[in-house]
C-alpha cells in the first residue's frame, strides 16, 4: 500500500516535538552566545567579584511568546552555564506547563508563589528585570536585616525618587524609599536588541546603618498576583 502524506498539523506536532522539547530557544541562545560577550562578561564578572552563590529570578515572563522574555531566559540560560556551581531558580506565575518543563531543562523551577519574599543567607543575584517596585519592596522588607548579600539586576531605584512623589514612593514601596539612598548602581553593556534590558542597571546594597524595620509599621507582603504585576508582551515588560 502508498503511503499517506502526512497531513499538515501532523508535520506541526514533529517539528515542535525537537530534541530541544516543544519550545526551541535555540537560534536566541546561538545569538546570546555569538553577539552578547561583553554583556554576559559584565554579569558573569558580577557574580565573581560578589561572591555570588545563588541566583534568583522573578518575572521573567512568558517564553513561548514573548521575544523580550526569550533573550532575558537565554542570558540567564548562558550565566548558569558559565557559572555551573551556582545553582539558579526562577519563577513566574504566568508561565505555562509546557513553559516549566521547558525552563526545568536548564535550571530549578521554584513551586510556588512566594511574592519575591525569599530570605538569603548568602550572597545572591536577583534577576528581577523590568519588575515592579512592589515586587523590590517585598524582597527588600525579606531581608532587611542582610541587605548587603543582595545584588539585584533590575529597575534603578534611583528613578523611583526621581520620576514618583516621596509620599507615593513611601506608602507604595517604603524599603525601595528607604535602600535609594544607599544603593551603588552600574549601568548594563548595551544589548544589541531594543526594550530587553533597557533602564535596567546592576544594584549592590552598602554596608550601612539601615532605618529600623518599625518605620514602616505592620509588615505587610504584597501580593503582586493582585498588584500592577508588570509581565507584558513584545513591547517589554514595565
Amino acid at each position: 500500500k502508498r503511503k499517506k502524506k502526512p497531513t499538515a498539523g501532523k508535520v506541526k506536532v514533529q517539528q515542535l516535538c525537537s530534541a530541544e522539547g516543544p519550545i526551541n530557544l535555540g537560534p536566541v541562545l546561538d545569538h546570546v552566545i555569538a553577539q552578547e560577550k561583553e554583556f554576559c562578561k559584565f554579569l558573569g564578572d558580577l557574580i565573581t567579584h560578589n561572591d555570588i552563590q545563588e541566583i534568583v529570578c522573578y518575572g521573567i515572563g512568558p517564553i513561548a511568546t514573548c521575544k523580550i522574555a526569550q533573550h532575558q531566559f537565554a542570558v540567564l540560560v548562558v550565566i548558569s552555564r558559565l557559572h555551573p556551581l551556582v545553582p539558579c531558580s526562577l519563577y513566574d506565575p504566568v508561565l505555562s506547563d509546557v513553559e516549566r518543563d521547558y525552563i526545568s531543562r536548564h535550571m530549578h523551577v521554584l513551586p510556588s508563589n512566594d511574592m519575591c519574599c525569599k530570605s538569603v543567607s548568602r550572597p545572591t543575584l536577583f534577576f528581577m528585570v523590568h519588575s515592579t517596585r512592589r515586587m523590590y519592596d517585598n524582597l527588600l522588607q525579606s531581608n532587611w536585616e542582610s541587605l548587603p548579600l543582595l545584588t539585584i539586576i533590575g529597575n534603578p531605584f534611583s528613578s523611583y525618587r526621581t520620576h514618583t512623589p516621596d509620599a507615593t514612593l513611601l506608602c507604595q514601596a517604603p524599603h525601595v524609599f528607604h535602600c535609594s539612598d544607599y544603593v551603588s548602581e552600574s549601568p548594563l553593556p548595551p544589548y544589541t536588541l531594543l526594550n530587553v534590558f533597557n533602564d535596567t542597571v546592576a544594584m549592590r546594597l552598602e554596608e550601612c546603618c539601615y532605618p529600623s524595620k518599625p518605620v514602616f509599621g505592620t509588615k505587610q507582603i504584597v501580593d503582586r498576583s493582585q498588584d500592577e504585576f508588570e509581565i507584558i508582551g513584545e513591547s517589554g515588560k514595565g
